[in-house]
């Protein structure tokens, strides 16, 4: 969430140097024409699904992590048990 708030203020801060002719000869911008600030607008758009999408990617590959934690801690639990029934089983004979 904290990203796209960083995103968010990152888009607002270039809206505001584009659109305040003072701050565009500061930075040496040029004025844009209208069809590049539609593609500047598009561009931020695709980082914030670009960052929702990897975001998606990373908490599904955290999950997988957690699932095969949690199925090789059952795979040790099983064996214990198992050697505690083949120790246990030697013990009474």
């Amino acid at each position: 969430m904290k990203l796209i708030g960083a995103v968010l203020i990152s888009a607002a801060l270039v809206f505001v140097i584009l659109l305040i002719p003072e701050l565009r000869n500061i930075f040496s911008i040029p004025l844009l024409p209208t069809q590049n600030i539609i593609e500047l607008i598009c561009l931020i758009l695709l980082r914030l699904l670009l960052l929702k999408y990897l975001n998606c990617l990373e908490l599904m590959v955290i999950m997988t992590v957690e699932k095969c934690k949690n199925k090789s801690i059952v795979k040790k639990e099983k064996s214990i048990v198992q050697y505690k029934h083949q120790v246990q089983g030697k013990n009474m004979y």
